[in-house]
């Protein structure tokens, strides 16, 4: 599965959290508005994105933090957007700089080489022609999404 067909313009969004717990939840509230998540479902995520940071900061540098989980019952990966070009600076990223990009990837259980691939392909694209000073300064969603789809 292409990173293209899981890239959807409405899960991109303009993040108005400065913290990383208002900008997990901003995600987490988007994906499950836009899936239609039950409360149960918003929740289990909701744990699991929060139990991930707790083990280790998705923080990786150059501004990208990349929050990630498997859950059971998920068909098609979801994956969210959000950019904060003020940065968010109590994300503990590796290189201790703001995150401004936070690319939140829910996958299923039995999706892990799937989950791999997505992963491989994000930093692929976020390494070509300066792709995430492009998207920290794009101006809509619309944009970052071409910029991402583009890219490949």
């Amino acid at each position: 599965m292409d990173i293209n067909e899981l890239l959807n313009p409405e899960l991109i969004i303009q993040l108005s959290s400065l913290d990383k717990k208002g900008v997990l939840e901003e995600l987490i509230s988007l994906i499950s508005e836009i899936t239609s998540a039950t409360n149960s479902e918003r929740q289990s995520i909701s744990e699991k994105i929060f139990h991930r940071e707790q083990l280790m900061s998705t923080g990786i540098g150059q501004h990208l933090g990349i929050p990630h989980s498997r859950f059971d019952g998920i068909k098609n990966p979801v994956i969210a957007i959000g950019i904060q070009s003020n940065g968010i600076k109590d994300y503990e990223a590796m290189d201790s700089l703001p995150v401004k990009v936070v690319i939140m990837i829910l996958c299923g259980i039995g999706q892990h080489r799937l989950h791999i691939k997505i992963l491989s392909q994000i930093v692929t694209i976020l390494k070509k022609n300066n792709t995430i000073n492009r998207i920290i300064e794009a101006q809509d969603s619309n944009e970052i999404y071409k910029l991402f789809t583009e890219s490949k």
